[in-house]
């Protein structure tokens, strides 16, 4: 993309800012994680004890810095991409890890209540899925280089 096109990009997204002067962008990724991960604890029965309503938003808070992240990487030129994503994967590593926990706390929990509800790994499916699609890009990028080096 184009350096305007990124620009456009980066000051859209700024999660300091409302998203297209409306909404917290940290709000809307939030929203998005929810929709696509959907868990049995966000179901609002659940929601509703505290317990997992403060496991919720902890992780939440921390998926929603990294993707923000990915996206600023995204309005950057492809040699700077390519290193930014790099220092990317350690932190979404450790949001791996975190997942992974936040899962057997909320399995754990929820295998003890009186429902015979269970959690799946949503939480570090999600991450999982997040961490592949940045190593695909990291590789294509990487890929993308020497190509275009033999070309000219």
């Amino acid at each position: 993309p184009c350096v305007l096109s990124r620009s456009c990009l980066f000051y859209i997204f700024n999660y300091r800012t409302k998203f297209l002067g409306e909404e917290s962008f940290g709000k809307l990724v939030k929203q998005e994680i929810r929709k696509f991960s959907y868990p049995i604890s966000f179901l609002t029965y659940f929601n509703s004890i505290q317990k997992i309503s403060e496991v919720l938003e902890d992780f939440l808070d921390s998926a929603v810095m990294c993707i923000l992240d990915y996206i600023h990487t995204m309005c950057h030129n492809k040699g700077r991409q390519r290193r930014k994503l790099g220092a990317l994967l350690p932190d979404l590593s450790l949001l791996y890890s975190k997942a992974e926990g936040y899962d057997k706390f909320l399995h754990a929990l929820l295998m003890s209540s009186e429902s015979s509800a269970d959690h799946h790994h949503s939480y570090s499916c999600y991450v999982l899925f997040l961490i592949i699609e940045v190593m695909i890009k990291y590789l294509l990028l990487g890929w993308e280089f020497p190509t275009q080096s033999t070309l000219t």
